[in-house]
Order: C-alpha cells, then structure tokens, then sequence
C-alpha cells in the first residue's frame, strides 16, 4: 500500500520521514554524555549514513550518480571544494594577526584541547564524523530524494533548512561552554543566528555539489572549514 507504481516508496513522505529523522538524530545525540560522545561519534555517524544511503537507494531507487557519487564528479570536486574552503576560511587567518580578531576566535572547548587531540580532532574527527557524514547525509541523500520528491527548489530549500535545524544543540553546547551566564534571551538570539547561518552555509554547499555534480566539492570545502577554524581557535587561545 505504501509503494507507488513505479515499485518505490512514496517519494514526498519518504523525503519528509529521512529529513525529520536526520534533525532529531544530531539534535539528541549531542545530549549523550561528553565521554560517550566523544567515542561513538565518528562511528556512530558513519553508521547512521550507511543506514540513510540504504533507504535512499532501496526504497527511493537512487542510484550512485543521483547521490552524488558519479566519479567524473570527484577532480571537480576536489578542485572547487578547495578553492571554496580556502577561499572561506582564509580571513580567520588574518584576524589572527590583530588582537581583537583573537579574541574573537577564541573557543573555551578548545583552550584546554592537547596536540594530539587537535591533530585527531582536526584530520580525523571532522573530515569523517562531520564533514563527510553531514554532506552525504544533506547534500547527498536529503539532496537527491528531495530532488525526486518535489524538484530543484525543494532540493535546495529543504536540505539547507534541515541543516541549520541539525546545529541547535551544537549552538547551545558552544554558547554554554562560552558564556555560562547567557540570558534565555541571548541564549534563543545566538541560536537563531546559527540556525541562519549553517541554513545558508548548506545553501553554499549545494551550490557546489550542483556545480560539480557531485558531493565531494562540498565534502572538502566543509572539511577545510570547520577543521581550519578549530585549527585558529586552537592558535587564538
């Protein structure tokens, strides 16, 4: 009864159930316990994409071009996922050299952070359990079966919105790890800024998976900025 003609799922309900289930996903599994977190999360997310790219591939009947994965699309990829993240990451560098950008860049979650936690944080942690797993999961799976379900608009908007909805409980774990004594007022601002801004970030990275046609673009570009930025913070403090 839940398939249609063709022998898939019903694309829309499906597209809807993996994007709710992605959001509520990240936004409980940052309340597990900081040590738990910690070790379960590079495998835990992998597994959790594994499961997303099976849906997407039995029921949905993505294929690997539809997800992103095509191989013409991975020297593209690489070569604009560079240029992107470099391009972005770059003035966070420079703010370095200015004291008030030092202060700004500081991150308490980090002053405390040793070399080789920073080494594995910054070459493993991030490429893998985030930059890797969140684009397969927005700008691979949520791209393609929104493209199915609704067309180009919907495979932009929905995605990019889910993935500022995927940062509230990161926002509110960097806030108050920053600034313990934040109002509920600042606590509710701060958030809705993040949630803007990774929604329009995930716009920028679709941007570079269409581009390129495939998710290694955006897989690379986000990678080098969020492991880039931990790297700054890390000389900040």
């Amino acid at each position: 009864m839940g398939r249609a003609a063709h022998g898939s799922w019903r694309p829309v309900p499906t597209a809807v159930a993996l994007t709710l289930a992605a959001v509520i996903y990240n936004n409980l599994v940052n309340l597990l316990p900081q040590n738990v977190h910690d070790v379960l999360y590079v495998p835990l997310n992998l597994a959790v994409g594994v499961v997303f790219g099976l849906v997407a591939w039995r029921w949905l009947r993505l294929g690997r071009a539809g997800l992103g994965l095509d191989r013409r699309a991975l020297l593209p990829g690489l070569r604009w996922g560079t240029a992107a993240g470099l391009a972005i990451v770059a003035p966070l560098y420079i703010a370095l050299l200015v004291p008030a950008g030092q202060g700004l860049l500081e991150d308490a979650r980090v002053q405390d952070l040793g070399l080789p936690a920073l080494v594995y944080a910054a070459a493993v942690r991030i490429p893998l359990g985030t930059a890797l797993f969140e684009e397969w999961m927005f700008r691979g799976v949520l791209h393609a079966a929104w493209l199915r379900a609704a067309g180009a608009r919907a495979a932009w908007a929905v995605p990019s919105a889910a993935f500022g909805l995927w940062h509230i409980t990161p926002s509110l774990e960097a806030l108050a790890a920053n600034r313990p004594d934040a109002s509920a007022g600042l606590a509710l601002l701060f958030v809705a800024g993040s949630v803007l801004a990774t929604a329009l970030a995930g716009l920028l990275f679709t941007a570079l998976r269409v581009r390129t046609g495939g998710i290694a673009a955006p897989v690379v570009a986000h990678g080098l900025i969020n492991s880039l930025a931990l790297v700054a913070s890390y000389l900040a403090a």
